[in-house]
């Protein structure tokens, strides 16, 4: 897989030689080093969480001991992780067509969609994400 950043909406993601932006339509080209290193550490950072997930999953003490490192840092670095989970709402919400999901996460996308009506809806979302 190579990393991939949209000229237009300069969206990173990862893909086998895509010529088109799978979100706004236009032309991608290589991120420089930077940028390609901050997706890839997400990825990583990412991976990390899914695998807790994997085996502790999200309820009980993991959960709660999640939540509780997130509510006391320093209230900018809440105010980015809460516009972390704003992306991932809107991305699970663009999903939310034939094809793009199955039983398995299919709750969370119409909940999504439903979430992104009303972040959309009172003006909430970043203007990083107005593209999407």
């Amino acid at each position: 897989m190579t990393v991939y950043k949209c000229t237009k909406c300069q969206k990173l993601f990862e893909s086998y030689g895509k010529e088109k932006c799978d979100i706004c339509g236009s032309e991608v080209e290589p991120p420089n080093e930077y940028e390609e290193a901050k997706f890839l550490k997400g990825k990583e950072l990412c991976q990390q969480i899914m695998d807790s997930l994997n085996t502790m999953g999200m309820e009980g003490v993991f959960g709660d001991g999640f939540i509780a490192g997130v509510c006391s840092t320093h209230r900018s670095l809440q105010q980015d992780f809460c516009g972390l989970l704003q992306r991932c709402i809107l991305h699970f919400a663009s999903m939310n067509k034939e094809g793009w999901h199955d039983q398995r996460n299919e709750a969370t996308v119409k909940l999504c969609a439903e979430l992104a009506k009303v972040v959309k809806e009172k003006g909430w979302v970043r203007e990083s994400e107005r593209t999407s």
